[in-house]
């Protein structure tokens, strides 16, 4: 495998302070035409994705891409884990990527995040066929598809998939009836959750010990609406987030991409690379991508300040705690990428610093965006909220007992009574659920 890959390293002092740079100056304002993907984050990924952005010359389309290839690659390196080593829990790669921007505005860059997996699609593919049989799996799985369907396509993966769709409307409209039961696979993917299911016409049972489902979807603000109603569900909190507008920009047809070459033919070995690094992982049960605790530490507190940034929000909130999680995806990804390059893969590998601080600076920013996506959902829970209810949301953890609910209402000044009106009304808001343990959990 051939491979120009720069041999002069950046000071990573000198980039540790780009990227603090970067990210104060990113939370100065709220304007969804200049927040770019810092320069920073490009300088520093692993060869396949820094040389396949850098075809797109527009920063949005660029952008865009990044955003999809990022979940396309998740969802691809299925045996691969990010494992939270003071924890001892392990969470795959896969994301839910969602942009959000106008009409013929570059959205379709998120195709070309495909192509960079079309070798692994065959790869997939020809090491599922069984001997004497002519059907092979799908690790791409199309949008129109019901609910019941892709449970009975994910049940053949063992969790595994991948849907890439520029037009959200495929996916709303194809399960327009059922959304209830799509949007709870999408949820359950997250963290790899279990799915079972019951076919009454065949009798059959399905399940899914680990969904790893990875969504890469975009469209236009109307569209997300009809997606995305509220963020009470716990679906919005899971999503990477990038809403733009172009409008202004001006017109341009043309030179809003740079290759030496056709692009079928660059993509295509792009997508040979992206296949031996495939087929590196597939010679391992699962790799782990340690992170220590002091790394955790790091993630916790770069995330920190934009939680306070959120305290009278906690819808937001929520996408800030999960951001923790998505914050070890994607260096989970960057850093089996680097081991890729170096040719020495491993069972378990330990997280890479610079994969690290990339992916940490990418989670902030999809944050970010997630507020312009929240100002797009039509129904915010924190304003139909009495102050007493969201003031107890927010002080709960995210499992928690009713005696220690009734404790922490009482820290805060709420009586007995209040705290139980509390409880009840984040039950019928979808905010909480009853646990068959007895605890109650956030949604």
């Amino acid at each position: 495998m051939s491979q120009e890959i720069i041999n002069e390293q950046p000071d990573p002092n000198k980039m540790l302070e780009e990227v603090v740079k970067a990210i104060n100056s990113y939370y100065q304002s709220h304007s969804p035409k200049d927040d770019f993907i810092p320069d920073v984050v490009y300088d520093e990924l692993p060869y396949l994705l820094k040389e396949s952005s850098l075809i797109f010359t527009d920063k949005y389309e660029r952008d865009v891409y990044l955003t999809g290839a990022l979940a396309v690659l998740g969802g691809c390196f299925h045996n691969l884990y990010a494992y939270n080593e003071v924890d001892k829990k392990e969470v795959s790669t896969n994301l839910v990527s969602i942009i959000v921007a106008p009409a013929a505005s570059g959205k379709g860059a998120l195709n070309y995040s495909a192509k960079i997996a079309q070798k692994i699609k065959e790869t997939f593919a020809a090491r599922s066929k069984r001997i004497g049989s002519k059907t092979t799996n799908k690790l791409f799985i199309p949008a129109n598809i019901s609910s019941a369907g892709l449970i009975q396509l994910l049940e053949k993966n063992k969790g595994a998939g991948i849907m890439v769709e520029s037009e959200i409307d495929t996916i709303v409209n194809a399960n327009r009836q059922e959304w209830g039961n799509y949007s709870e696979i999408i949820r359950k993917c997250f963290e790899n959750e279990s799915y079972s299911m019951y076919r009454k016409i065949d009798k059959e049972h399905l399940e899914i010990k680990k969904l790893k489902l990875s969504l890469a979807i975009s469209g236009t603000a109307n569209q997300f609406t009809s997606l995305m109603q509220s963020a009470e569900n716990g679906l919005f909190s899971r999503g990477c987030y990038y809403v733009f507008d172009s409008s202004g920009e001006g017109l341009k047809f043309f030179g809003r991409m740079k290759s030496e070459e056709d692009l079928e033919t660059r993509f295509a070995k792009f997508a040979g690379i992206a296949n031996d690094y495939y087929e590196a992982m597939l010679t391992f049960k699962k790799v782990n991508i340690g992170f220590t605790e002091q790394q955790l530490t790091e993630i916790q507190e770069a995330l920190h300040p934009v939680y306070e940034r959120y305290d009278d929000n906690y819808e937001l909130q929520a996408n800030v705690k999960r951001a923790f999680i998505v914050v070890q995806k994607i260096a989970a990804t960057l850093s089996f990428l680097f081991e890729c390059e170096s040719g020495s893969v491993q069972e378990k590998i330990e997280c890479k610093d610079n994969a690290l601080r990339t992916a940490t600076l990418l989670t902030r920013t999809y944050l970010h965006h997630s507020y312009y996506a929240y100002e797009l959902l039509p129904n915010k829970g924190y304003m139909n909220m009495t102050d007493s209810q969201q003031r107890l949301l927010v002080a709960l953890t995210d499992e928690f007992t009713m005696d220690e609910a009734l404790e922490k209402a009482k820290e805060i000044g709420l009586s007995q009574r209040t705290a139980y009106y509390c409880i009840a009304a984040f039950k019928k808001k979808g905010l909480a659920m009853l646990l068959p343990t007895g605890q109650y959990k956030k949604q």
